[in-house]
């Protein structure tokens, strides 16, 4: 029983492992080009540091898919069931990691761009805490509607559609004309930035 146990805790450490030589690879990467543009190397050496570092990285490819296949070998049906539960287990905990860094950025992003809109349009404390209600009311609203497995996607993104005309109304409410001027204005520009 404990060799079963040290076994499958070592597969799961060498997958581990494996994630973070991936991520080895990548910083790798970029170290290479950060060295090549310090040491000024030519096109040449460059070609050749590049030809080195793929033929090292087809060789821990055929290294790690050895040592995997005689992992692999030792293992009962059972424990290879086992651990591709634990994989996919880690690679879920690992997706869900990565959407909720994902959605703090979009998060942190969103509120930058709505201060500095907010400082842009000159909105007055009211005007900043009823737009923050509409948005947190909003963002409530949309969760829900993604949520809602009684709709098809097309139902989800029509009701959405929906939903953002309506906070556009709201706005409307909340906001100056010359605010709407200045925040269309601002949309405009924006949007000839990003198609540049």
């Amino acid at each position: 029983m404990k060799k079963i146990l040290v076994s499958t805790l070592s597969l799961v450490l060498f997958f581990g492992a494996t994630q973070a030589q991936k991520q080895d690879s990548a910083r790798h990467f970029n170290a290479n080009q950060n060295l090549s543009k310090e040491l000024n190397l030519s096109a040449d050496q460059q070609k050749k540091l590049q030809s080195l570092n793929q033929e090292e990285r087809k060789e821990r490819k055929a290294l790690r898919d050895k040592y995997q296949n005689q992992r692999q070998s030792m293992l009962s049906p059972d424990q290879k069931q086992k651990l591709e539960t634990l994989k996919s287990e880690r690679k879920g905990q690992m997706k869900n990691r990565m959407e909720n860094r994902q959605g703090k950025i979009r998060k942190h992003m969103g509120m930058k761009r709505n201060a500095e809109l907010q400082k842009q349009l000159n909105l007055s404390q009211t005007q900043k805490d009823q737009m923050m209600k509409m948005r947190t009311d909003m963002r409530s609203q949309m969760e829900s509607l993604r949520n809602d497995q009684s709709l098809s996607k097309e139902q989800k993104q029509e009701k959405m559609k929906t939903l953002v005309k309506e906070q556009h109304e709201k706005m409307k409410s909340i906001l100056t004309k010359e605010q709407l001027d200045k925040m269309e204005s601002l949309k405009k520009e924006r949007k000839a930035k990003f198609t540049k």
